[in-house]
Parts: C-alpha cells; sequence; structure tokens
C-alpha cells in the first residue's frame, strides 16, 4: 500500500508540473515569445526552460519533474507578467512572507535588515574569533601573479 500511495504522490506530482508546464507555454505563446528568447529573458537555459514547459526530462532513462529555485520562478512572474503567486501556486510551491505581495515588499527595507545582520555576525567574530576576524581583514599581498614570496622585494 505504501508503494501505491508514493506512485499517486509521484503521478500527482508529474501532473501539476505537466499543467504548470502547459499553461506557462500558453502564456509565452500569447506574449509573442519563442521559446528561446522566454529562457533568455528569465535568464535560464533553453533546456531548462523547455523542461519547464515539458513538465519534467528524462535523465538517464527516468522522468524527473523541474526543481527550479525561487528566483528562476520570479523571473518567469516577471518575464510574462502574471503575479508571483500564481506562479509558486500553479507549481505547488509556498511563497515567503515578504514575497507574498510585491506592493507590500521593500527591498531597501530588507538590505537593511541584511546589513544590520552583517553588522552583529561581524561584532561576534571580533568578540569570539578576533585572530580569525584580523585574518579575514588583512590585505592579501601576491594574489595575482605568484606567490607572496615573489612579490616581497
Amino acid at each position: 500500500m505504501a508503494a501505491d500511495a508514493g506512485n499517486e504522490q509521484d503521478g500527482q506530482t508529474e501532473a501539476r508540473w505537466k499543467a504548470f508546464g502547459a499553461w506557462l507555454a500558453g502564456l509565452r505563446e500569447a506574449a509573442g515569445l519563442s521559446k528561446r528568447e522566454a529562457a533568455r529573458r528569465t535568464q535560464i537555459s533553453d533546456s531548462t526552460w523547455r523542461a519547464l514547459e515539458n513538465g519534467g526530462r528524462t535523465l538517464y532513462g527516468t522522468w524527473v519533474t523541474p526543481n527550479p529555485e525561487r528566483y528562476i520562478l520570479h523571473q518567469i512572474a516577471f518575464t510574462l507578467g502574471v503575479n508571483a503567486a500564481e506562479v509558486f501556486a500553479r507549481c505547488g510551491r509556498d511563497l515567503e512572507p515578504s514575497e507574498a505581495d510585491p506592493a507590500d515588499y521593500d527591498p531597501f527595507a530588507e538590505m537593511e535588515a541584511i546589513r544590520v545582520r552583517i553588522a552583529r555576525l561581524e561584532a561576534y567574530l571580533r568578540a569570539h574569533h578576533p585572530a580569525q576576524e584580523a585574518a579575514q581583514r588583512a590585505p592579501q599581498h601576491g594574489r595575482r601573479g605568484g606567490s607572496a614570496a615573489a612579490a616581497t622585494p
């Protein structure tokens, strides 16, 4: 029975990706884009775009459903002018809270939060790993054209 449940899940996953691919192809065609141009605008390879539209690809004789990274799904939404939430939902993924509504998303606030996090990490390193932190900040001599000994007169 467990094997049947696994096969059923695999069938559902494959069906969802096939439906996603058909939807994606329809959007691309409605936008008047070739597969190659859609891939270029999305900044992915032609083969990745084809795998998305086909709902997967054959790898060593086995059908494999796509597993695109989040940024690719966002790029698809941007390229085809659709809501990212719909792209994520159609392939069975959830959006992160900061991704859910582009109108509420503030990239500058996110960058500031990252800066604060980096500052905290740097303070932690200075306090707990001073030798490593100092070595990390030290200028690196001789990295371009040979050893440091060769660069020293």
